[in-house]
């Protein structure tokens, strides 16, 4: 068999994504569809400056996906982290999830997430090269 490998477009990749589920609820049929729906904040000062951010998401199937956590330099130590994370697992624990899982490096947030009740459930070693990424889980 004779094929070619190309980029995908927005179409192919919205029927690989139909694909996919189909396949998931012939396995699994007692999932619904798997709906995303995202738990995205940021936090400014009085100025409206910037200070920082999450970037998250929830998933019908009582997941919830932490991508990422920043906060400026300057404005780290004064609970900002803290709130956004407790913010997005309040709204998750409203919507029925019951995990929250997420990945970090040693030079991020490693310590933070422990501190935050989330346990190592694997690491890759030297990615990117020196260094460990961990993925974390917490019950919600």
């Amino acid at each position: 068999m004779e094929y070619s490998i190309s980029e995908a477009d927005p179409g192919e990749l919205k029927e690989l994504d139909q694909a996919i589920t189909d396949f998931n609820i012939k396995i699994v049929p007692e999932l619904p569809r798997a709906e995303i729906h995202r738990l995205d904040f940021t936090v400014k000062n009085a100025k409206g400056q910037l200070l920082g951010g999450i970037q998250s998401y929830r998933v019908n199937w009582g997941i919830l996906h932490v991508e990422l956590i920043f906060v400026y330099d300057k404005y780290r130590n004064q609970g900002i982290a803290s709130a956004l994370l407790n913010r997005v697992e309040k709204i998750a624990r409203e919507h029925q999830c019951h995990l929250s899982h997420l990945d970090t490096f040693d030079f991020q947030a490693k310590d933070f997430y422990l501190r935050h009740g989330y346990s190592i459930f694997g690491v890759l070693e030297n990615a990117p090269k020196g260094h460990s990424r961990y993925f974390m889980k917490k019950d919600l």
